[in-house]
């Protein structure tokens, strides 16, 4: 839970600050997703990437969908309740 706690915050910025609409700001945003499914829960955090799951599935490309049907599956086995 420490080591968690400690990644808290740069994930937090990363996803505020990585550039949607860039092909490397998605793989970022994406890849904060799969990190925040695997460390200690954190209720703001999971918010976050919940938010970024949903533009994922309502963009135009099928890539991008796809990218936020794997974020929401890896949220929903790891963290039922959210």
């Amino acid at each position: 839970a420490n080591a968690s706690s400690d990644c808290y915050e740069v994930l937090s910025d990363c996803m505020k600050r990585a550039d949607i609409g860039a092909s490397s700001g998605y793989a970022v945003v994406y890849e904060c997703i799969r990190t925040i499914t695997k460390i200690y829960p954190n209720p703001h955090l999971l918010e976050s990437a919940a938010d970024a799951i949903s533009r994922f599935m309502e963009a135009r490309s099928y890539n991008l969908k796809y990218i936020g049907i794997t974020g929401l599956a890896a949220t929903v086995e790891s963290h039922p309740q959210y």
